[in-house]
């Protein structure tokens, strides 16, 4: 594995409003990634520049010079505007970067790609590095922005929109963030255009004017204006904090905080993040206004849930992230009955509040319940809470399955018709067999027999959908699985589980799609960043796609998730061990055999041991792992670690002894 430390300047582009075109036609939104390289590609290589990777509909690429990377933006842009059917961002930065074999790393990588990811749709935004680089030998003009507070770079970055041709002149949004986020000379933003004097004043004459306009003590400036109403909003749901004397509500604090998200969710102008999400800011002390920062949202709702006995007490506010203010409050206090309602109102004032205006069919959505009865209810709040803790489990527990399927079923005795409780009852079933608990067949057949009866009451029941497509995945019938995690997504795509599964059963369909896999993946993460199933899932990944270095940095990051957990120093170790770094190998696969004591890794030993011509310690490590109940003989047998023993009359004879237990 080579490494080198070198400056580069690097170029991220992607696709605009992909993940919602991928949820309403996949088909099309695979043609566009298509098509997208093939206008990319050539160009980066005109240019002198080194086409790295695709990620989803992403693209990263690197140039020798800041000069290369620019006119090769310009130039894709102008290519897609003939004959792409959609928009492309583009974001440059020049900076130091260490590339490993064919990908890179570092800081400037990272400023890139932030940098794309605020780009106006069509534009291209640049650095203050690479804008400094061009300066004087570039016809294009450029526009300053503003010092902008990117996510995950700890320094402002100066940020220059290049100008001219047939690029976007920079949005209103674009511009009043780079207002507030003003530089320290003279405390006003140093937007720098290059145009005449009459420009410049009348520039001048606006800036002092918005100066003044920003400090008046007008509160109406937090409040939605007249020119809102057509927009699309974005919020996040934070977790409520159970104020009950008794800790056991927890789920009923959970549950609120759900169901509110499931309203949200049926309103279309409405990008909602996952209540998943949002776990992580569970007891944060992060500010309102950080942790939106954080999520990517405009607004946020906060609250509490008091229960004691039937008797609820709830309370939340909507909040403007920018400024914390508070925009409205709801309050709720009665008994469980008055519960769903409460929400319903709630969501419906939450969307008036933001100037959503609802067609009838949201509102009738929103509205929309699968049960009056506050018994079942509860049972299946209790139950869904249980299954949904289960996902992050990396060996889920047989007890509480149990007990998420007693809450299921007795949801269903309190109201034979309640859809949800169908699909938790499924996913239980499934899991169940999947993780070996209960290994009967007929756990399967109840698992899909329960999703179907749910979709018989609602066909368009998105958990449905993923029960459903959960069976198929448990059973291996991975193609189907894959129509079903897709119709599930597109009634909810906010849905970090789904997206990970999703990726799961990509990489196990015949044909492998490993490019489905790995976008699956990635947008499990961004909607969940710490799930370390969907980081497992990627590193499964990015190893079949060879992308060895990125494999070994996801991998670290699942130890970091969980360092009591054997498989990702396993996959790491086997990364290596594909590598030939064999002492790297042995030593991850050494740490998770200090946590585990499965057979798999004296297995692992035995290679490393075999690659290094230590015949004997690896027969010894191989034994114990057959004295260990390992019993993938033909899988030992081919394998080409073993090239050097293959032939090997004790190897043979220890293989054999094994083999004939176990047929006996």
């Amino acid at each position: 594995m080579t490494q080198i430390r070198q400056l580069a300047a690097i170029m991220f582009t992607d696709i605009v409003g992909y993940t919602t075109l991928m949820g309403r036609d996949s088909a099309k939104a695979l043609e566009l990634v298509r098509l997208s390289k093939k206008i990319q590609k050539p160009l980066v290589e005109k240019h002198h520049g080194q086409w790295l990777k695709e990620m989803g509909d992403g693209a990263l690429a690197k140039f020798g010079t800041a000069l290369d990377a620019v006119n090769c933006a310009v130039d894709i842009q102008k290519a897609a505007g003939a004959e792409f059917d959609g928009e492309l961002r583009i974001g440059i930065h020049l900076g130091d970067v260490t590339v490993v074999d064919s990908d890179v790393y570092g800081d400037g990588v990272n400023v890139a790609s932030r940098l794309e990811s605020i780009t106006d749709p069509g534009g291209i935004f640049i650095s203050d590095a690479i804008e400094k680089a061009i300066r004087g030998q570039f016809k294009i003009e450029t526009y300053y922005l503003g010092e902008k507070q990117l996510k995950n770079v700890d320094y402002g970055v100066h940020t220059y929109a290049l100008q001219g041709g047939d690029l976007p002149t920079p949005t209103q949004s674009s511009l009043s963030k780079s207002l507030s986020q003003t530089s320290k000379e003279g405390g006003t933003s140093r937007i720098k255009l290059k145009m005449g004097f009459f420009a410049t004043t009348a520039l001048a004459v606006i800036l002092a004017m918005l100066y003044f306009f920003a400090h008046l003590p007008n509160l109406e400036q937090q409040v939605p204006g007249d020119d809102f109403a057509s927009k699309e909003r974005s919020i996040a749901v934070l977790p409520f904090v159970n104020m009950s004397p008794d800790p056991d509500n927890e789920y009923f604090s959970d549950g609120m905080t759900q169901e509110l998200c499931n309203r949200l969710s049926k309103i279309q102008n409405l990008r909602l993040i996952s209540r998943l999400a949002c776990l992580r800011f569970k007891g944060s002390s992060l500010s309102p206004m950080e942790i939106a920062k954080e999520l990517g949202v405009e607004y946020l709702i906060d609250g509490s849930v008091r229960k004691f006995g039937d008797e609820v007490r709830i309370n939340a506010q909507l909040i403007v992230a920018a400024t914390g203010f508070e925009l409205a409050s709801y309050d709720f206090e009665g008994n469980l009955e008055g519960v769903l309602e409460a929400q319903d109102r709630a969501a419906l004032g939450i969307a008036e509040k933001l100037q959503l205006d609802l067609d009838a069919e949201e509102v009738k959505a929103v509205w929309k319940r699968y049960t009056d009865n506050t018994q079942a209810y509860n049972a299946y709040l209790k139950g869904w809470m249980l299954l949904e803790s289960l996902h992050s489990d990396t060996q889920p527990s047989s007890s509480k399955l149990d007990a998420a399927k007693q809450h299921f079923e007795e949801a269903l005795a309190q109201d034979s018709s309640y859809v949800l409780a169908y699909t938790g009852l499924s996913m239980v079933e499934s899991v169940n067999y999947f993780f070996g608990y209960q290994k009967e067949y007929d756990r399967l057949e109840r698992a899909e027999n329960l999703a179907q009866q749910a979709l018989n009451i609602d066909d368009k029941l998105p958990e449905g959908h993923m029960a459903l497509a959960e069976f198929f995945a448990y059973s291996g019938r991975h193609e189907e699985a894959i129509k079903s995690y897709r119709i599930s997504l597109d009634g909810k795509p906010e849905n970090p589980i789904a997206w990970c599964h999703l990726s799961y059963s990509c990489r196990n369909t015949d044909p492998i799609d490993l490019d489905g896999a790995e976008y699956a993946a990635r947008m499990a993460i961004k909607q969940q960043p710490t799930y370390i199933w969907s980081h497992v899932n990627l590193g499964s990944t990015l190893g079949l796609k060879e992308q060895f270095a990125e494999a070994i940095e996801t991998y670290q990051y699942c130890i970091e998730l969980s360092p009591n957990w054997q498989y990702p120093y396993l996959t790491t170790g086997t990364i290596h061990l594909t590598l030939g770094d064999y002492d790297l190998a042995m030593d991850m696969f050494r740490r998770a055999y200090e946590i585990s004591d499965d057979p798999e890794i004296n297995v692992r030993m035995s290679f490393v041991h075999a690659e290094q011509g230590e015949k004997q310690l690896a027969l010894a490590e191989l034994e114990e792992a057959f004295n260990a109940g390992y019993s993938y003989f033909d899988l030992i047998e081919s394998s080409p670690h073993y090239h050097s023993l293959r032939n090997d009359d004790e190897f043979r004879a220890l293989v054999y002894k094994f083999r004939n237990q176990e047929t006996h």
